[in-house]
């Protein structure tokens, strides 16, 4: 393996795991070699002994929760991602286990509820795929109290909009906005603002779009805190970003709503 000799790699480890089939460490790396070719369905089941008999390895987690959403195997993905939870949770400080990735989390939303939408009318299918959505709902239930990144949210406001939950839309949607003012900065930061005046957008659209002069109100205030904010951080006001800009044409649309 460290020579790049994938196929003499692929031979040796396999038929270690021939003569010594409790060794996990060997499956691990059969799979990796599997991984490596661009084969996942071949590595999926050297991944299962692995986890078997190396339950506490984070690395052979990381590589069966990347396998299993190649393969669709979006259930098993999510055991991968509490498997991981835990590991994280119970690791000494000297053994850093890396957190779950958005992108991996962002395959499991979308693949769980891309299969409850496709299920339509077959019963079995139907009941298979709303027990995924339970178990997706407590994953992230679960990101949120390990991690609560403002992504978490994201993913959380996207799964209640496509499972036609609008009630819970704005309660994530305000969260993610609290959690995307905790990063250091974000004022300035060509990256973190975008995310922040987005999510704004969104919030006041949709408590604009309610027959409530309170959220009418309360719009008005979060744009215009979050434009002084952004504006506050620049001294000449000729490099304020765009978004300063954005944020006070919303306000006056607002106010134009209210006074009307």
């Amino acid at each position: 393996m460290r020579t790049g000799d994938w196929g003499g790699a692929l031979e040796a480890f396999s038929e270690v795991v021939r003569q010594e089939p409790e060794e996990g460490d060997a499956w691990a790396n059969v799979a990796a070699v599997h991984m490596r070719n661009r084969a996942p369905e071949k590595a999926y089941p050297c991944l299962v002994e692995s986890t078997r008999r190396n339950r506490g390895v984070w690395r052979v987690w990381v590589g069966k929760l990347n396998t299993c959403i190649d393969l669709d195997k979006y259930d098993e993905a999510m055991q991968a991602c509490t498997e991981l939870l835990g590991l994280r949770k119970r690791a000494p400080a000297e053994k850093e286990v890396p957190e779950v990735e958005e992108r991996a989390v962002r395959a499991i939303v979308q693949g769980v509820l891309r299969g409850n939408e496709a299920a339509g009318g077959d019963a079995v299918a139907a009941d298979s795929c709303a027990r995924s959505v339970q178990r997706l709902g407590a994953l992230l239930a679960e990101l949120r109290r390990a991690s609560g990144a403002p992504w978490i949210y994201r993913l959380q406001t996207e799964f209640e909009a496509r499972r036609g939950r609008p009630d819970l839309i704005l309660e994530n949607l305000l969260k993610e906005y609290r959690a995307l003012l905790t990063i250091p900065g974000w004022e300035t930061d060509d990256l973190e603002r975008p995310k922040v005046c987005q999510v704004v957008e969104q919030i006041v659209d949709l408590q604009c779009s309610m027959e409530d002069r309170k959220e009418w109100t309360k719009a008005k205030y979060l744009v215009r805190s979050v434009g002084t904010r952004i504006g506050s951080k620049y001294f000449d006001k000729t490099k304020e970003p765009k978004e300063v800009e954005e944020m006070h044409t919303k306000l006056q649309d607002i106010e134009h709503k209210i006074a009307s």
